[in-house]
């Protein structure tokens, strides 16, 4: 999968706030962190604080992916955001980086419709 892969698809693993989590990776009754379901998405094994890829326990922090979410948030920790954050912070942080991923990947998307042509469309 590529990081725009996996970053879709830790979205829609945690659209449904149900999902989310706050305080661990994985909690006891499956809801995942940010981080989490990005490790998630990309195949690693998520259990509560420890990442592993097959045996291994990894520092999850170089995952490409969860790099290009990290870019994004300066200074602040990836697990801080999370924990600090509402559900709908975290989902806009994530079309956040997807969108940069996307215009990087396709070009420059389509420019946002003018507020008139969205309400025109809307009515």
């Amino acid at each position: 999968m590529t990081d725009l892969e996996v970053l879709k698809a830790a979205r829609a693993s945690i659209t449904d706030p149900d999902n989310w989590a706050q305080g661990e990776f994985r909690d006891q009754d499956g809801r995942m962190c940010l981080a989490g379901a990005i490790l998630d998405a990309a195949g690693y094994a998520v259990d509560g604080g420890v990442c592993l890829l097959g045996d291994a326990a990894v520092p999850w922090q170089l995952h490409p992916a969860i790099s290009a979410v990290q870019s994004d948030l300066n200074d602040r920790a990836i697990p801080v955001f999370n924990d600090t954050s509402t559900h709908g912070d975290v989902l806009a942080l994530l079309d956040r980086v997807i969108a940069k991923l996307e215009e990087a990947e396709y070009g420059n998307p389509l420019p946002p419709l003018p507020a008139e042509a969205r309400e025109a469309v809307a009515a």
